[in-house]
């Protein structure tokens, strides 16, 4: 699926987008709160190159420790996602533009506080009342002390009076890491869904009790490196993910609607020697219930 098109549609609606795998798996009883297993889900959204949604569903589900999801839970799920994204992005934008913004000019850079005494001398001369000129020696005393700090103001260096004036320092804003900021975001938003999200079992099949183990655990090592590269297709994430959703089967017959939805989403040949050879593995390992089943 292209990003473009992901764009166009609604949280819902790419959720909805899994409705015929949840058709298929739950035998067309399909409700809004009945899960299948979490490994179709990914599988589907892997298929269909949505990998950001794949990853994050994948981690929700591992945070609350979910190995079934109904069709209620992925649309809380990917409305989430696109919370995240949209908030993550408008901090970004946010921090871009205080980062390439230029610093604003600031009017206490300039040395204006030096015309302040000026200004204030030349009212008082031209508030002062006129003297006599000639003999009186007593008004010629009175204007020297008036007169001298104006001539000393006008005669210093305009150097000392820019270091009267204080320095304000400019500060750069910080840079934001994107990537540190969008992991952030998507932990807190998982731990927040873990403390008050709660979610009902869905009914289980009554019938024989699943063999104790690990299906995957029954496999030689050749056997897995073989399925692995000729199901699977080299993709040991893919197999990994089915073997802990097969696993939660409890007998065979659970065990082949897992199977099927593998086949018929990866469009697997299951007449092929290496498909039949995994799904006879598969088999094996539930054949003990059976026999106790008939």
């Amino acid at each position: 699926i292209d990003v473009e098109v992901l764009k166009q549609h609604t949280p819902r609606e790419l959720a909805l987008l899994t409705k015929p795998i949840y058709d298929f798996l739950l035998f067309g009883d399909v409700t809004m709160n009945r899960p299948i297993p979490l490994g179709a889900v990914l599988l589907f959204y892997e298929d269909k190159k949505a990998l950001n949604v794949k990853e994050y569903v994948e981690r929700i589900c591992h945070v609350r420790s979910r190995q079934q999801l109904s069709m209620n839970e992925l649309i809380g799920i990917i409305e989430d996602l696109y919370q995240v994204e949209t908030t993550v992005k408008t901090d970004v934008a946010k921090s871009e533009q205080e980062i390439f913004s230029p610093p604003q000019p600031t009017e206490t850079t300039q040395p204006a506080v030096a015309e302040t005494p000026i200004a204030s001398e030349s009212a008082a001369e031209s508030a002062a009342p006129p003297t006599a000129s000639s003999g009186n020696g007593e008004a010629k005393k009175a204007e020297t002390p008036t007169e001298q700090p104006a001539n000393d103001v006008l005669n210093m260096d305009p150097t000392e009076l820019a270091q009267d004036v204080p320095q304000i320092e400019v500060v750069p804003p910080s840079i934001v890491n994107a990537d540190a900021l969008a992991e952030y975001a998507a932990e807190r938003q998982a731990q927040q869904h873990a403390l008050y999200l709660t979610f009902p079992e869905g009914p289980r099949e009554s019938g024989v009790p699943k063999p104790n183990g690990v299906i995957e655990e029954t496999l030689s090592d050749d056997q897995r490196a073989q399925f692995i590269r000729t199901v699977f297709e080299n993709n040991e994430n893919t197999f990994v993910i089915f073997m802990a959703s097969i696993n939660k089967a409890r007998n065979w017959r659970e065990a082949q609607v897992h199977l099927r939805a593998l086949f018929e989403m990866n469009k697997i040949d299951i007449l092929s020697p290496d498909v039949v050879a995994f799904t006879d593995a598969m088999h094996a390992y539930y054949e003990p219930a059976l026999k106790k089943v008939e």
